[in-house]
């Protein structure tokens, strides 16, 4: 599987300038930063959950962080949220591999936040659709394209306020 065609379709439609960086197969967050031999710090994870109304969250933090379901929840406004399985995954994203969504909530209809730990950076690396490709991007062209949520406070475990 190549470049996500939604992906590619969006970054055409908008003359986006990023790289494509192959690296070997790999399916986690940390593994993925490893194999290409990018800072995990770096690398945007994305974590799906679902809150009790049915509705889906897309929440973007740096590969070596666990997002933290109640804080994404006060963001968010969603309550109730719990992460989803692989099998709602290949539904909700059926163009992409499991585990291998790029952080793109609209191409999906799912709203998104971005911890803003992420926004702090220059650039950024995500995963294509697929488990042997990442996108390298600027921060500020991630978030021209993306048009993310991001608010002051992080989505993970590690601190409670950017600042």
């Amino acid at each position: 599987m190549a470049l996500n065609r939604r992906l590619a379709e969006l970054f055409g439609r908008n003359r986006a300038s990023y790289e494509l960086v192959t690296h070997p197969d790999a399916y986690t967050a940390q593994e993925i930063a490893e194999r290409a031999r990018v800072p995990g710090r770096y690398v945007a994870k994305v974590v799906i959950a679902r809150d009790r109304d049915g509705s889906y969250v897309m929440a973007v933090v740096p590969a070596p962080e666990r997002v933290d379901l109640s804080r994404l929840g006060r963001v968010s406004g969603r309550h109730g949220l719990s992460l989803i399985g692989e099998d709602e995954m290949r539904r909700l994203f059926p163009d992409c591999e499991p585990g291998a969504i790029p952080p793109f909530g609209s191409l999906y209809d799912v709203w998104m936040c971005v911890d803003p730990c992420l926004a702090q950076l220059d650039h950024l690396y995500f995963q294509a659709g697929n488990h042997r490709e990442l996108i390298r991007m600027s921060y500020d062209e991630f978030d021209r394209l993306a048009e993310p949520f991001s608010g002051d406070v992080c989505l993970h475990e590690c601190h409670a306020l950017v600042g």
